[in-house]
């Protein structure tokens, strides 16, 4: 503590800590900056790989939800056998996880 006092009382502490001060501002701000270009830059990167799959899905048939429950559906007519009790529970529980 001794130290800091003396070198607040020396005449030239106050251009010393506008100097160290500044150049730790201006060292910040260029990381901040650096960092934030580098972050706008995968997140363009992120929105140009996700624009061709919502174009190639959106215009597809591959609608999960829905070919999945046509499957299901005909499981009856697929599986003779299958109990009704069993193929409810199936589609009771396809629709629960659809929601």
């Amino acid at each position: 503590m001794e130290y800091v006092q003396q070198f607040l009382n020396s005449e030239h502490a106050e251009i010393i800590m506008l100097v160290v001060g500044s150049v730790l501002t201006v060292f910040g701000f260029i990381q901040v900056v650096r960092k934030g270009f580098a972050l706008v830059f995968w997140l363009l990167l992120f929105a140009a790989g996700l624009i061709p799959l919502v174009y190639v899905f959106k215009g597809s048939d591959m609608d999960f939800l829905v070919s999945t429950r046509n499957q299901v559906s005909e499981i009856g007519s697929r599986v003779p056998g299958i109990k009704d009790d069993v193929l409810k529970v199936w589609c009771d529980k396809l629709d629960a996880a659809g929601q």
